[in-house]
């Protein structure tokens, strides 16, 4: 079962949802990362790192 969870902000640590804060026209650097399977597994993390690491080497 697939849960979208659009436009949505939770503290990690206790889970409670709290104001979500649209990044569109802010500056700075994001990115999201997709979890998957069982045990959880992010896709392309090595990726994902490499272009945060680039990206933020520009701001």
């Amino acid at each position: 079962m697939v849960k979208f969870l659009l436009k949505k902000s939770y503290s990690r640590k206790d889970l409670k949802e709290k104001e979500f804060k649209d990044l569109w026209n802010a500056h700075g650097v994001f990115t999201t990362m997709w979890i998957y399977g069982k045990p959880q597994k992010i896709l392309f993390f090595k990726e994902h790192i490499t272009n945060l690491i680039k990206s933020t080497k520009k701001l």
